[in-house]
């Protein structure tokens, strides 16, 4: 009770100490959460640069509507999502990191665009593997209708590819490790999230529809023309298992190499939570 406490102005209508602790607890998994928030954008943007090459060097250009669930839906409503994330109820011994540009950011960050470019390079190498595939050419196309650049099998498979990745970078900068609970703790980001993948597996895998005319999926008559043909099931359905193998590699590098064992070892060895000093 005295004023001089230091723990005073920590303590809560209970008379303990422990409020210091809740708030520990709340700190650190905020700031967790900030670099969390933090990590998504910067991937993102990396993951939409990305995007602006390919669709330079091949002429293409995803749709109106692929732009409004990327950016309108994903990015606001995962941006919000992550900031819903809960502490663990105990306090961890280790502090979480505090340099956006330390080891752990920057592994984090670099490490999941490299695994996205190599699944991004392989993707597009599948569809022009693929023996009914023509080459968008744009020079019949008027620049004035610059929506007709998205009526091709590259902006589609540049679509499912980016859009998987962009969301997968919501998701696995969510996991709880240390600091803050298990990732299903935050239901919205669940909800939201369950939404947006099935959204995105009706997209690769359904039937035609009109659905699929609005997002200028190629795999309707309605947006290729000869020499065209829609993209077939099966390819959509092989492509979908890259995008699977895709998402599995991140989580496994997220969580054993930046979260897991990989990350105690080197901290462990290297790691030092103190400062020299000199006299």
């Amino acid at each position: 009770d005295a004023e001089a406490s230091v723990v005073s102005p920590f303590t809560s209508k209970p008379k303990t100490i422990k409020s210091v602790v809740d708030i520990c607890r709340e700190g650190r998994c905020s700031l967790a959460t900030s670099f969390a928030s933090v990590k998504f954008l910067i991937l993102y943007g990396v993951i939409a640069s990305t995007l602006r090459l390919f669709q330079w060097y091949h002429a293409v250009i995803m749709s109106e509507w692929c732009f409004i669930l990327a950016d309108g839906v994903t990015l606001v409503g995962l941006s919000y999502a992550i900031t819903l994330s809960k502490p663990l109820p105990n306090l961890n011994e280790q502090r979480p990191t505090s340099s956006l540009i330390g080891p752990t950011t920057l592994t984090s960050i670099v490490g999941q665009e490299l695994i996205n470019v190599i699944f991004l390079f392989s993707g597009v190498h599948m569809l022009i593997s693929e023996v009914w595939y023509c080459p968008f050419s744009p020079d019949n196309v008027d620049l004035a209708k610059w929506w007709l650049f998205s009526d091709n099998h590259m902006a589609t498979t540049l679509f499912f590819t980016i859009i998987t990745q962009q969301q997968l970078a919501a998701w696995v900068f969510s996991f709880g490790s240390r600091y803050r609970a298990p990732i299903w703790r935050n239901y919205l980001l669940v909800a939201v999230f369950a939404l947006l993948v099935a959204l995105d597996i009706y997209l690769i895998l359904g039937e035609p529809s009109v659905v699929m005319d609005l997002f200028r999926i190629s795999s309707t008559t309605n947006v290729v023309v000869l020499p065209d043909i829609p993209m077939p099931f099966s390819f959509r359905a092989k492509y979908f298992g890259l995008l699977v193998g895709n998402v599995a590699t991140v989580i496994f590098f997220e969580y054993v190499i930046v979260l897991g064992p990989v990350r105690d070892f080197l901290r462990k060895k290297y790691h030092k939570d103190y400062l020299s000093m000199r006299m």
